[in-house]
């Protein structure tokens, strides 16, 4: 069997998240973007979200 020896760092990491995400501002962001998705305007997944990059111009990726 595998022990587990839990890093002291990371019940300091968990307490500061759980702080960061109990604030009001992050409520308020979560409320927010559990909305836009309901609304469709939400996008999923690393492609998604290479899709809304613009497409480089290859003229300027050039070097002469």
């Amino acid at each position: 069997m595998t022990e587990h020896h839990e890093d002291p760092s990371d019940e300091r990491i968990e307490e500061e998240t759980a702080s960061l995400l109990a604030g009001p501002e992050a409520l308020r962001d979560l409320t927010a973007a559990r909305d836009e998705i309901a609304r469709g305007e939400g996008v999923r997944g690393v492609e998604a979200v290479r899709a809304l990059r613009p497409r480089a111009d290859p003229a300027a990726s050039r070097r002469g």
